[in-house]
């Protein structure tokens, strides 16, 4: 609806402003598909549960993103010699891209290395795009893996 890419768009909780105005729409139910929000089904109720500190925001991408039929957190190594090593890459809303090396750990190695079918143990972590930069965008940041998770997402 505002002219950028609907793909790789990423929904932000918490948004960048504190304001109390009186909250209406109880739910609001998109596909992904709809021109405007105003096309989505909607649950007008004025007695809604929300409170300021509840209010959506979104991280949008530019127009030019280009969409992929990737399913939503299928991860993949990019520009590398041996199949085990890369460039992280996951896909988000049908769009590759790139995982940023901010609080990037061991730990978070040791994750994806597992989604990929790899031994989840004993992972080197590669930083400052060790691997290349990647052309799409950068996707995720500062997962804080602990090690024991199934994926990233």
């Amino acid at each position: 609806q505002l002219g950028y890419s609907p793909y790789g768009a990423i929904a932000a909780r918490n948004g960048f402003i504190d304001i109390n105005i009186p909250i209406q729409i109880n739910s609001l139910n998109c596909q992904g598909f709809e021109d405007t929000i105003q096309n989505c089904n909607i649950d007008y109720d004025v007695s809604s549960e929300c409170n300021a500190n509840d209010q959506a925001g979104i991280v949008c991408h530019a127009s030019n993103i280009i969409s992929s039929d990737c399913a939503n957190g299928e991860m993949r190594l990019s520009n590398h010699l041996y199949p085990t090593e890369g460039r992280i890459e996951v896909c988000i809303n049908r769009v590759w891209g790139t995982v940023c090396d901010n609080s990037w750990s061991t730990a978070d190695a040791n994750v994806v290395c597992n989604q990929l079918g790899y031994y989840p143990s004993g992972a080197k972590p590669r930083y400052g795009a060790f691997y290349g930069q990647g052309a799409g965008p950068i996707l995720l940041s500062d997962l804080y893996c602990v090690g024991s998770e199934s994926n990233i997402l």
